[in-house]
């Protein structure tokens, strides 16, 4: 599992109509993709990005790098971060940092190919789904609020049980009314609940840990990932069932619709 060849290959995305956060304008993104080829016929492929005219200094970055870690066990991704991080030249922050990620990831990729398990496993993972969010909401010249609105309401229709979006890149008056336009004048109700909020009261984190139990998770699992106490957990979860008008954690879930 020796490495024999690191790639690098630069390519760039022109967007039809630029997009914007609060803080940067997204007209074109360059890619830059690495692979790491073994002695058993293996590649591992990872990539990162960066906005045009930075993403060369990433390229030329992951070039320099490269020959770094030729000759390495795939599987020795520490000793490749050892050779790599120089602080001097490279590491501790900045454009050159991704470079170098996007070689672990290359790395990483290579050496689960080669063992033939996927990555998570070999980290340490043994869930066999984890949550997920879709993003967006970007300011798009021309969109307005009603294609806002539709842009969100597509996300949750393919199943996206939390969305988010972005602000603080207009007026505040103007992102509370965006806000006010993706949650059409209310607040975002899971697929098969109740809709009417005189008969449905949950705060925010009850939302939240409604989602939690509708993928299945136990209160100690929500516990862990909101970092509240297994107590706290199942007096919520108690008051939800109640708010609901369901007997059960089951019939919660059973309501709860696709997730």
């Amino acid at each position: 599992m020796k490495i024999t060849e690191v790639a690098v290959e630069h390519c760039r995305l022109q967007r039809d109509v630029p997009i914007r956060n609060g803080s940067y304008v997204y007209s074109a993104e360059g890619h830059i993709i690495v692979r790491v080829r073994t002695d058993d016929g293996v590649e591992g492929i990872g990539f990162t990005h960066a906005q045009p005219g930075p993403d060369l200094a990433v390229y030329e970055s992951a070039r320099a790098l490269a020959g770094l870690i030729v000759g390495l066990d795939v599987t020795r991704v520490e000793a490749a971060w050892d050779r790599m991080y120089q602080p001097k030249l490279f590491g501790r922050r900045g454009l050159a940092t991704r470079a170098m990620s996007a070689i672990d990831i290359a790395m990483w990729d290579a050496f689960g190919k080669s063992v033939r398990l996927p990555l998570y496993r070999l980290l340490g993972g043994f869930r066999t789904s984890v949550p997920a969010y879709l993003a967006g909401g970007y300011y798009v010249e021309g969109k307005g609020l009603e294609g806002l609105a539709e842009e969100m309401r597509a996300k949750v229709a393919a199943g996206a049980r939390v969305v988010k979006m972005k602000v603080g890149g207009a007026s505040l008056d103007e992102d509370l009314r965006r806000i006010d336009a993706v949650l059409g004048g209310g607040s975002y109700t899971p697929p098969g609940m109740p809709t009417d909020d005189a008969d449905v009261q949950l705060t925010d984190r009850q939302w939240e840990i409604l989602g939690m139990v509708c993928m299945g998770l136990s209160n100690k699992e929500i516990a862990q990932r909101l970092e509240l106490s297994v107590s706290t957990v199942k007096f919520h979860v108690g008051l939800i069932l109640e708010n609901l008008r369901v007997p059960s954690r089951q019939q919660a879930i059973a309501n709860c619709g696709p997730i």
